[in-house]
């Protein structure tokens, strides 16, 4: 299976470039998140769960495949813990069930498995889809608001650019 045409690195840094005023400002030292560290991380919708990912989110299958985009906050020599670990095992947690991770902690433990992280963070698009996932807050539900931030950005941005592939009417294809 091949990437998206329109979801990239690129589009994903671009859109984290749209919110990062909103999130930087709480992994500020004195920010709201209690942090000033963390990981984010943006899979490929394209990507779907099979038993070549079921080594969990630290496989390198999953690491090469599905993730498409990560961005760090801090100095990665000063965190005094794995925050992209975490935010990764999020992201595999809401990847194999294409449920929200707090969902699944909260909601339906029983989905977990050994290894798998308890801790909740990410987002889904309306597809169930597009993951995002975080880790680096002190509280699930402030990493669930990073991703829920970042996810409005990346839809807006592919939006945007599908309207412009939509404007090129002598082109019938995706690029």
């Amino acid at each position: 299976m091949t990437r998206s045409s329109l979801l990239t690195p690129e589009l994903c840094a671009a859109a984290f470039e749209l919110v990062r005023p909103a999130i930087e400002q709480h992994f500020a030292p004195d920010g709201l998140f209690e942090s000033s560290f963390g990981e984010l991380v943006v899979l490929d919708p394209t990507r779907e769960y099979g038993p070549e990912y079921a080594g969990g989110s630290e496989d390198p299958a999953f690491v090469r495949d599905v993730v498409l985009w990560s961005h760090s906050f801090g100095e990665r020599s000063e965190w005094p813990f794995e925050y992209d670990v975490v935010a990764r095992a999020k992201a595999y947690m809401s990847f194999k069930y294409r449920l929200p991770s707090q969902t699944i902690v909260r909601d339906l433990p029983y989905l977990l498995e050994s290894g798998m992280t308890k801790f909740g963070g990410s987002a889904i698009d309306a597809s169930g889809r597009l993951v995002i996932a975080c880790g680096g807050a002190e509280q699930s539900h402030f990493d669930t608001y990073v991703c829920d931030l970042l996810l409005g950005a990346i839809r807006a941005l592919s939006i945007s650019a599908q309207a412009e592939v939509d404007a090129q009417e002598d082109e019938l294809w995706m690029p």
